[in-house]
């Protein structure tokens, strides 16, 4: 995808009214390179041209607050200035996507660089060298005279757009909901859009039940349900909302094409305990079989120590309430002061104690090592998160995920380990994917968020240029990266990723904008895009 592609989205997706220009060139570029930035902007206000200048104080997921999203908002065009250093900048690559979804024109000026050191996506375009700025400012003007003889507002309207969403890892953290944190912010922006016609699609790896409780929940409760479309299990299993039920309906022509017969589910299991039987055997392999303590400020007044991620079998043991009464009673340690503490049970993947009354005296350390002690030592506990399959698809089987998977390497290394004992022992028979952030997806070969969003082309007659995915496994064998690699027809026009970047030599780097940030990316994505449409009807009215 281009950004010459991106305009034709933004006539389909955006037509909206044109921005009010205050500062007229917004110009992008990396720390390094500020002399030669305000260089280009003495030129321009020499010539009566006001510019903006991005700050580079901020972190690039905080990319769209205040001044700089308003200036993105009504600058004219975008000005990057292309070097070796800004090619790697993450906040360069974060304004060009806004350009891009905003319709502005970018123009490259190039640092000593070349076209050939260009993305594709700034490849496509006219460039020009720092040393002929003057040219470049000289053909800005004779633009905006042209300009200056048609008219500068264009009433419009927001067509329906359809946002395509992964769940967690992009717009929840593993162990949130949409009731809270981010969630809630998600949850807030999706009523806005949702008062446009906007629909919304989640495509998520884990299990119905589980998003059940945390996605779908919320979504009926906030009464968005007619707006939404779900998968779940890797896209195996597809449900709609029903006014009849108030209620989400499964879809069991669809669900059913891709259910693993009781065959391919025993060749699947028995290559997982060779595999990890094998695997084990390592000794640097053995941290697999314990969990993370890890802690996170939730609110202003407590934060949340998580014991994650925990076995499936073993959260649903006996020995799980042994382990909660074990370890309650370190909260009362006389090293641990105040604060006041809670135990949540219920979490299908963790054990989390929330500590309340957070003051400048609480030491969340002190806690982490007696819980850590308390593992260490017990023989009972030595495999809380030892990876184990677990079947999806509720009374018929569409995707076994091996989990939980506490370290990315790790899952990653197992992953093609997998991957290769199935191939040989059952050639093309199924697919092996990273999912969510701590599994490893086994589904049958095609099954996947391709074939979702192929359902949804057919059976909803959706066009892709009226779709934006946001996805976070975009690297080699991410259960997003299929979505990227769809031909053009079919892809959707926007695809953000707030996962772990992307090289610059992937062949699907040009085809997606990044953000990197994960959920509260997704969010700043989503914030900036309905400011863009605030201005827009407000211009229009």
């Amino acid at each position: 995808m281009s950004y010459t592609e991106g305009v034709n989205l933004d006539k389909k997706v955006f037509s909206g009214a044109s921005e009010v220009v205050t500062e007229e060139i917004f110009i992008s570029y990396a720390h390094q390179d500020e002399l030669r930035a305000q260089r280009i902007a003495r030129k321009l206000k020499a010539r009566g041209i006001k510019c903006f200048l991005a700050p580079k104080g901020i972190q690039a997921g905080d990319a769209f607050q205040g001044s700089l999203r308003e200036a993105l908002v009504n600058a004219r065009e975008i000005w990057v200035l292309l070097s070796p250093d800004s090619l790697k900048s993450e906040w360069v690559a974060t304004e060009c996507g806004a350009a891009w979804a905003l319709k502005k024109r970018i123009v490259p000026v190039l640092y000593r660089c070349s076209l050939t050191d260009l993305p594709d996506t700034l490849r496509e375009l006219q460039v020009a060298d720092l040393r002929e700025i003057d040219t470049v400012i000289g053909e800005y003007l004779g633009r905006r005279q042209s300009a200056a003889v048609t008219p500068s507002v264009r009433l419009g309207r927001w067509q329906a757009t359809t946002f395509l969403f992964d769940i967690d890892g992009t717009v929840l953290d593993p162990l949130d909901s949409l009731n809270e944190g981010t969630g809630r912010l998600f949850m807030d922006l999706l009523s806005k859009f949702a008062a446009f016609g906007d629909r919304f699609v989640f495509i998520t790896g884990n299990d119905y039940d589980i998003q059940r409780q945390r996605v779908l929940g919320p979504i009926l409760k906030r009464g968005l349900g007619g707006h939404v479309f779900f998968f779940s299990d890797g896209g195996s299993r597809a449900f709609d909302y029903s006014d009849e039920a108030q209620s989400f309906l499964e879809l069991e022509s669809y669900s059913a094409e891709n259910v693993m017969t009781s065959k391919e589910v025993e060749s699947a299991s028995k290559a997982f305990d060779v595999t990890l039987a094998r695997y084990l055997e390592r000794p640097a392999n053995d941290t697999l079989r314990r969990p993370h303590i890890r802690w996170r400020e939730r609110t202003l007044d407590h934060i949340d120590i998580e014991i994650y991620p925990l076995r499936p079998s073993f959260r649903k043991s006996p020995r799980f309430e042994k382990f909660c009464d074990e370890v309650e009673p370190l909260f009362r340690d006389p090293s641990i002061k105040n604060a006041s503490f809670e135990l949540i049970r219920n979490h299908p993947s963790a054990l989390i104690i929330r500590a309340h009354g957070k003051s400048p005296d609480f030491d969340s350390s002190t806690l982490q090592n007696l819980i850590s002690r308390h593992l260490m030592f017990k023989e009972d506990y030595r495999e809380l998160s030892k990876p184990e399959l677990e079947t999806r698809g509720g009374k018929v089987v569409c995707q076994i995920a091996l989990k939980p998977f506490n370290d990315d390497e790790t899952r990653a290394d197992f992953r093609a380990a997998i991957a290769e004992d199935l191939q040989r022992e059952h050639p093309g028979q199924f697919s092996v994917l990273l999912g969510g952030l701590t599994t490893i997806d086994i589904q049958r070969a095609n099954v996947d968020k391709k074939k979702a969003i192929h359902l949804l082309l057919r059976q909803r007659e959706l066009e892709p240029a009226s779709m934006i995915y946001f996805g976070n496994e975009f690297l080699p064998f991410g259960n997003d990266r299929c979505v990227a690699e769809m031909p053009d027809s079919e892809r959707p026009a926007m695809i953000v990723n707030v996962g772990q970047a992307l090289s610059a030599g992937d062949p699907i780097h040009a085809r997606v904008l990044e953000d990197c940030n994960g959920p509260r990316g997704t969010v700043n994505y989503l914030s900036f895009l309905h400011h863009h449409l605030q201005v827009s009807r407000s211009i229009a009215t």
